[in-house]
């Protein structure tokens, strides 16, 4: 490191020092400045989580974006509908654009199992389910077709089998039908509706009626096709049927939307209007803070002035007030993270029934994520350059 290099490093650190005993001397104002602020920022960053993780994480399946929602759209111009079985399987014989097609019904049954009795979230799905979603077991095998085990949620399965390590003579009774245990799923994987069972469809249950609007349905793209396509394909084939079968059938055209913006769609806009809000509240915390700081430099003006009457140059009392500033920015950014992380684990006490909407949704539970601190250190730089505007 060459002489001059030094010099400037030791300046620096002088004037850091400075600052530090300078706030030190006003720690009422201080302490109301950096309290202003953390609040704000943890307002800020806890609904930027929130927000982040319904909106901005993708489902934890391969390829999200390649899932879609698949349903019946009819005359009377209601919202979209459950799908019939006869029209669910004309849809995946006959939609080139999709990959897979599978259909789900999902409610709460009694379950039993190693003398444990108690309700569950079970979920019956086709043949298909695990396929079009890329969902692997995470100990064992998800259903094909054929199959009359049940799949399990991994923490589903611990609770009803502690300390197994193996799914070797294991069976839970769902309803009044005993299934053997052939796979658990990773406890992220909770779709449809927070489910932890789930079982195939009894072949006997599908019916034949095109106005049984009995099941819901999900799709995979194929590859090299997009949502246009299949939406195209999806209406031709849609309209093909309404000639056909007349007034035995209600569908008139089909909606395919994403899955993850079906899922979010209901939280989507008062998210956002609740993060607008912790955006304005940052910028009225920055403001109260913005006013602070420029009492507290006025206060000091008799003093800076004989600095420079001493010999400070205006370059160096600049700095010592940019690093004041920059110290103030540091603590209460610190502070405003651990609280927003104090917030987002306290969340399953205050906030249950977000999560649990969430979960249900198989959207990601709120976190500080990497995102997150992309953002809190860009929130530290214009917390430093924000409140260094009074010195100039």
């Amino acid at each position: 490191m060459s002489a001059r290099s030094t010099a400037i490093e030791g300046r620096w650190r002088l004037d850091l020092a400075a600052a530090w005993r300078s706030l030190k001397t006003r720690r009422g104002t201080l302490a109301l400045t950096v309290g202003v602020l953390a609040l704000g920022v943890a307002a800020f960053l806890t609904l930027s989580a929130v927000t982040s993780a319904v909106l901005l994480q993708d489902l934890p399946y391969p390829k999200p974006e390649g899932l879609l929602r698949v349903q019946e759209l009819h005359e009377d111009g209601n919202r979209p509908q459950s799908v019939a079985d006869p029209n669910a399987q004309d849809l995946r014989e006959q939609v080139p654009a999709f990959a897979g097609l599978a259909q789900y019904q999902f409610g709460e049954a009694s379950i039993e199992a190693a003398g444990q009795v108690e309700r569950a979230r079970v979920a019956t799905v086709s043949a298909e389910f695990f396929a079009v979603l890329g969902a692997p077991a995470w100990l064992g095998r998800t259903l094909a077709a054929g199959d009359t085990g049940v799949v399990l949620r991994e923490s589903t399965w611990r609770r009803l089998f502690p300390g197994a390590t193996t799914l070797s003579d294991q069976q839970v009774r769902i309803g009044a039908k005993w299934y053997a245990v052939q796979g658990v799923m990773p406890e992220h994987h909770r779709f449809p509706e927070s489910a932890e069972l789930w079982v195939l469809r009894d072949p006997a249950t599908v019916g034949s009626s095109r106005t049984a609007l009995n099941t819901a349905v999900i799709a995979r793209l194929r590859e090299g096709h997009d949502l246009t396509q299949a939406q195209a394909q999806a209406s031709a084939v849609a309209q093909t049927l309404a000639a056909t079968h007349g007034s035995d059938i209600w569908m008139r055209d089909v909606a395919l939307t994403g899955l993850h913006e079906s899922l979010s769609g209901g939280l989507r806009e008062p998210l956002l209007a609740t993060q607008l809000a912790a955006g304005l509240l940052l910028l009225i915390a920055l403001a109260n803070a913005l006013a602070l700081q420029q009492a507290r430099i006025s206060t000091r003006a008799e003093a800076l002035q004989l600095r420079l009457l001493l010999g400070a140059g205006r370059g160096r009392l600049l700095r010592s007030l940019v690093f004041e500033a920059g110290l103030i920015a540091l603590v209460a950014l610190t502070l405003g993270v651990a609280l927003a992380a104090l917030i987002l684990q306290s969340l399953p006490v205050w906030a249950g029934s977000l999560l649990d909407q969430l979960q249900a949704r198989s959207l990601a539970a709120p976190a500080l994520d990497a995102a997150q601190l992309g953002l809190i250190g860009l929130l530290g730089v214009l917390l430093t350059l924000a409140l260094s505007l009074p010195a100039w």
